[in-house]
């Protein structure tokens, strides 16, 4: 702290200095305006600071004094802190013969210095050293005696000025060396740092004053970019705060587990957690088939001309981008699928649909879906169903499930997603590599690609699952059923580049994927397309369903 703040009029600054000189041959630490404000300092924060630092504050009063009002100021300040850690100690430097202190004054007893030269042997001087040791908080005055009413006299010189202050003069002559070399006057936190120990070791010095004037700067010169942190901070409060809400959303409306599934695969996680069941509540002999939910990326969509059995259909080949994740069926959608959709719509398949019956495969001859006693096992993949069957029935998945007209309603994938989600990261013909075998996929055996060996020809499906999956958890995505998607049939030169179908171009026919049971392995290659009417039906062709998941993901 400060020892000694002196308060006079500027007009009468040569009678103060005397006052300032005396109490320095007493060691003691004054704040003195002249010498204690820097320049470019701000005054009233810096006078606030000093008299809340000091110990006493000596008011050199005269008529002069109360006219000027940082004096009457700096007087009340005094009177404000009575018991606390700075208190007024008034002096008369002139007789107020016209006019006397302010009201608050004048029950204050003042020492009377208008005749005093700067002799030691003063008896006010002296009852002034009296009071200001007491609260500075060591003894000033020399040996004094008490007058009849209470009065002091001197009877020898003051006592010599104790070590500490020289001591604090060090410390502060070792800050300020500190200050001059110090290496982060641009950290705001490491000047603050510096600052509290300059409050700690020498509050009320000149170097305080500084080094706060310092950081006051930088403050100054960093607000844009303070407030810039604080908005770009706030904008993030407010895009967390969306996500969460947007989570929040997505899980009332998805429900827990296809979140998870969801999360699992833009993290990359494994199949098994990705895995979430179509549940139709009510639906007799619903099988629950299982969906897999596909992690976001990019791709090479179609095949280069140095690709065995590639067609000019499939190219150019061009860069796919699916920013989203999205969910495709583990397996196409089976005959115990479908029929519970035929069998509470009375959907009817049309005129040409061809079954299994367990030794080849017959035309129904004009019966419809419902009669054809669905001679294929239930676990085997529909075939002999149109764009416009699986149209029906998907809307019929979505009323069933509550999600009709919904973005995240149940749909065909895209081109784009099927032969992403078929690939699985891979950019060989297939996604098992170069070739293929009939282990992998159900296929004309006694045709081969590539190094491949000839197989077994099967010469009908087999039930959904029995082949390996791929990466991503995918089965049958090669043979067994041709797919239908989404897309209306157009050369890749207008197709979408974001993973969404074309739904402009070409859509008096549509797109089919994969191959099938009975064809030959070329026409198995991820890139491979086919295309036909809306209402083209064959015993090779089905289909598997997509999904879209929600949080920006549409």
């Amino acid at each position: 702290m400060v020892d000694v703040f002196i308060s006079y009029p500027r007009r009468e600054r040569e009678r103060a200095e005397r006052i300032k000189a005396k109490l320095e041959t007493l060691k003691l630490d004054i704040f003195f305006d002249i010498e204690g404000i820097d320049g470019g300092a701000v005054f009233p924060r810096v006078i606030s600071n000093a008299l809340d630092a000091s110990k006493a504050i000596v008011c050199c009063w005269s008529p002069l004094y109360f006219t000027r009002p940082w004096c009457v100021m700096e007087a009340r300040e005094g009177l404000a802190r009575e018991g606390q850690s700075a208190r007024i100690l008034p002096i008369c430097l002139e007789r107020f013969d016209r006019t006397a202190p302010d009201v608050e004054f004048r029950s204050l007893n003042y020492f009377d210095l208008t005749n005093w030269s700067g002799e030691d042997e003063h008896e006010d001087w002296n009852r002034t050293l009296l009071t200001l040791g007491k609260l500075v908080g060591r003894d000033l005055a020399g040996p004094l005696k008490k007058g009849l009413f209470g009065g002091v006299k001197a009877t020898g010189p003051a006592p010599a000025a104790p070590e500490p202050a020289a001591a604090r003069a060090d410390i502060v002559a070792d800050l300020r060396e500190t200050w001059r070399g110090f290496p982060a006057r641009d950290d705001e936190a490491a000047v603050e740092r510096f600052l509290a120990r300059v409050r700690a070791a020498a509050p009320g010095s000149g170097l305080e004053f500084e080094v706060e004037h310092h950081l006051d700067e930088l403050k100054r010169v960093r607000a844009p970019q303070v407030a810039r942190e604080a908005a770009e901070a706030e904008a993030r409060r407010q895009a967390e705060e969306a996500a969460r809400k947007a989570e929040e959303e997505d899980e009332r409306r998805l429900g827990p587990v296809v979140v998870r599934a969801r999360d699992a695969a833009r993290a990359g996680r494994p199949v098994s957690e990705r895995a979430f069941p179509i549940e139709l509540p009510g639906v007799s002999d619903w099988p629950n088939p299982l969906m897999i939910a596909i992690p976001p990326g990019r791709f090479l969509m179609g095949a280069p001309a140095s690709e065995e059995g590639s067609r000019d259909a499939e190219r150019p080949q061009h860069e796919v981008r699916i920013d989203y994740a999205f969910a495709l069926g583990q397996h196409t959608v089976t005959v115990d699928a479908f029929k519970a959709f035929v069998t509470e719509t009375n959907h009817d398949t049309g005129k040409s649909a061809y079954v299994w019956n367990g030794k080849d495969w017959k035309d129904t001859a004009g019966k419809g879906w419902r009669d054809q006693g669905f001679a294929q096992t239930g676990a085997h993949p529909v075939c002999c169903v149109n764009w416009e069957d699986v149209q029906a029935y998907i809307a019929w998945l979505n009323k069933k499930a509550g999600l009709a007209g919904r973005p995240d309603a149940y749909r065909l994938p895209s081109e784009a997603e099927w032969e992403y989600a078929c690939r699985a990261g891979t950019t060989t013909p297939f996604s098992f590599g170069g070739t293929i075998s009939t282990a992998q996929a159900n296929y004309d055996g006694n045709s081969t690609y590539g190094a491949g060996k000839k197989g077994e020809y099967r010469q009908k499906t087999l039930p959904v699952g029995f082949f390996p999956a791929n990466s991503f958890g995918l089965h049958e995505m090669h043979g067994n059923v041709s797919e239908w998607v989404e897309d209306g049939y157009t050369g890749y030169g207008k197709t979408p580049r974001d993973g969404s179908a074309n739904t402009t171009e070409g859509c008096s026919i549509r797109v089919f994927r994969g191959g099938s049971w009975f064809i030959n392995p070329a026409f198995l290659r991820s890139a491979f397309r086919l295309w036909s009417s809306p209402t083209f039906r064959s015993y090779y062709l089905g289909f598997r369903v997509a999904r879209t998941l929600l949080s920006g993901d549409y």
